[in-house]
Parts: structure tokens; sequence; C-alpha cells
């Protein structure tokens, strides 16, 4: 009887042990020490960090710069980073990647000859970070036609920046020709409607996936109750690309000279995978607070986040104690220098008063 009591109260021991020590172990996803806040620089100058405390900038910091990553404990990543200085900043800041709308031009050997890119890069105007809650913005653009061209094929990439990062929809994609007598002749427009399905496999005829990695490339349902059928770059590799293209076969013919619009709706949400710094110019007096978190592929928060105080002294002419010490000193220096001359004035009078009579004075002076 008392060995089985031993041996049960051994077991709730390990029981409670490996509680405790599973209650320690910190979460993979949303850690808040799944960000890294590595590094703060003023002026070139490297300030001392400390773990859950508040950096000093000092007075009229010209040039911060923070440095932060990705705990390399954590092994879910987030897509990218996004940084903010809470008080100063209207907006997160984020990398510079892009992806684009891409014409190329080809000759009739089928060497590229000239190409055009729409570019874009950060957030489309209202974007939630849903497609169906995310309002497409149109874009129409116009090009003329290169010497020596006879085709013209599409491309939606995003082999921008190499760590680009993010989602490019675009739907309702048209190429026209313009002519002075008539109507514009569209020489391209995808069957996307008329499509039944969504995904990475989705066939589409007369276009084709390209890239590093295809699976990225994607048919999407997006806008409004989600009836605007889109292609789709969902890119969350740092090291591959993805793009849709027509293919070659059918792709239209144009002449040198001939002047085309493409038109498209569009919306994205673009960073960099590779975002690891940020800096501000001449920050004003005050306390802010510097935060980083982790977004996905659709710009939302991944729940890691990390942040640290940040304080920008004032001048020593700003602080209320310096002026104290001002107006104390100038009424120490007035009253001493008015107790000075008064002394001074007060020594000539004893002076003059100590000094003997001259020879013709006093009572008992000669009279001729």
């Amino acid at each position: 009887m008392k060995k089985t009591t031993g041996l049960l109260s051994l077991f709730i021991l390990k029981v409670g042990v490996s509680v405790s020590l599973f209650a320690q172990q910190p979460a993979l996803n949303g850690s808040s020490n799944a960000l890294e806040i590595l590094s703060v620089t003023v002026d070139g100058k490297s300030l001392p960090l400390h773990h859950g405390s508040e950096v000093k900038l000092g007075a009229f910091p010209r040039n911060v710069t923070f440095g932060f990553g990705v705990n390399t404990n954590i092994r879910k990543a987030p897509i990218r980073i996004q940084a903010r200085l809470d008080g100063y900043d209207n907006a997160w800041r984020a990398g510079n990647g892009e992806m684009w709308l891409d014409m190329r031009f080809f000759n009739e050997a089928g060497d590229q000859i000239s190409h055009t890119t729409f570019p874009v890069g950060g957030e489309s105007p209202g974007w939630t970070g849903s497609f169906e809650s995310s309002p497409f913005k149109h874009r129409r653009e116009t090009l003329v036609v290169p010497a020596q061209a006879s085709k013209v094929w599409v491309f939606i990439t995003s082999a921008g920046p190499p760590a680009t990062l993010g989602t490019y929809v675009v739907a309702n994609l048209a190429v026209s020709k313009l002519s002075s007598n008539s109507a514009p002749v569209v020489l391209l427009q995808p069957p996307l409607d008329k499509l039944s399905g969504v995904g990475s496999n989705q066939l589409v005829p007369g276009w084709t996936r390209d890239g590093t990695s295809l699976n990225m490339a994607k048919i999407v349902k997006a806008g409004p109750d989600l009836q605007t059928t889109a292609f789709a770059i969902l890119d969350e590799n740092v090291v591959a690309h993805a793009e849709w293209r027509n293919i070659k076969e059918t792709a239209p013919s144009v002449s040198p000279g001939e002047q085309l619009v493409v038109e498209w709706n569009e919306m994205y949400s673009i960073g960099l995978g590779d975002f690891r710094s940020v800096s501000y110019q001449s920050l004003p007096t005050g306390n802010f607070r510097f935060r980083i978190i982790g977004v996905d592929t659709l710009g939302r928060p991944t729940g890691m986040e990390n942040s640290l105080a940040v304080i920008v002294t004032p001048p020593l002419w700003r602080l209320p104690w310096f002026w104290c010490l001002v107006v104390i000193a100038a009424t120490v220096l007035v009253f001493g220098f008015s107790r000075y001359v008064l002394w001074n004035r007060m020594r000539r009078e004893v002076a003059l008063l100590k000094k003997p009579a001259g020879p013709g004075t006093g009572a008992f002076a000669h009279r001729p």
C-alpha cells in the first residue's frame, strides 16, 4: 500500500513538473519574442538595448535607424515585417517590393525587342486583407508599338525585386488597338468569366503559368460578394516568383506605330521579405513607441509583435528646472551686484569722511 502511494505521489510530482515546464515554453506562433528589435543607432552611434526597457535618443537626434529581424528559434517566421513609430508615423512602413503588369513585344523571329512595365507596390486603396471586402482599382494605360514588333505578350508577374512578397490580383484585363476611323479593336481579353473553378490548377484558355514556382499563380474570386474571377499572384517565397502570361500561339498581332490601350482592375498588398531596418530623420522631442509586426501574404497581422519605448529628451533650455536655475542665478547675480554697488558707495563715503581736512579749513583758520 505504501509502495503504491509512493508511486502515485511520484507520478503526480512528474506530471506537475511537466505541466510547469510546458507552461514556461514560449509559444511559437503569436509570441511577443518571435520578432526582435536588434539595434538602435543615432548619428552612426549604436545605443545599448535591454529586453523590455526603453531607449533614450538624447536631444535633436538627426539620423535614427532601428534594426530588427526574426528570432532564429521561431520555426514559423512571418511572411513580411512592418514597422511603425507610434506618435510619429501615420501608417505602417514596409519594404518597397514591386509586382507589375508587363507588356512585352516580340519580332517575327520570336525575340523580345521591347517591354513596358506598369508596377504596383504597397497596398491598393481600401485594401482590407480580404479579396471579398477590398475594392478593385481601375487602371488604364496607353503605349505605342515599337519598331519591328509583330506580337505582344502580357505578363502578370512577381519577378520584381528578389525578396518581393505579397498578393497581386488582376481582373477584367483587356488590350485594345485604337483607330481614328472606327471603334477600338479588342486584341486580348481573357475568358475568366467562363471559368467554373478557382485555384492554382485552373486552366485558362490562351494563358499559362510561368516562373520558378507555378503554384503561386492562381485563379481567385474577388470583389464584392466574390463575383469577379481574376488572375492572382500569391507570392510567399523570397527566392521564387510566379506569373501569368498569354501563350505564344495565340498572342495578338501588332504593327509598329499602333497605339494600344491596356485596361484592367487591380488590388494588391505587396512588401519585402528582407525588410530589416527603418530610418528617421530629425525626430522631435517626445515619448514614442517603436513597433514591429509580422503580416502574411495578404497583409494580415500574424499576431507576432515586439515594441520598444523611445524617448527623445528635450534640450536643457526646454527643461523647467533649467529655467528655475536661470532665474535663481539671475536673482543672485542682481542681488550680489546691487550689494556690491551699495558696499562700494559706502566705502567711498567712509573714505571721504576719514580724509583729513586740508590747510585753511576749520574754525581756527588764519584770516588775513
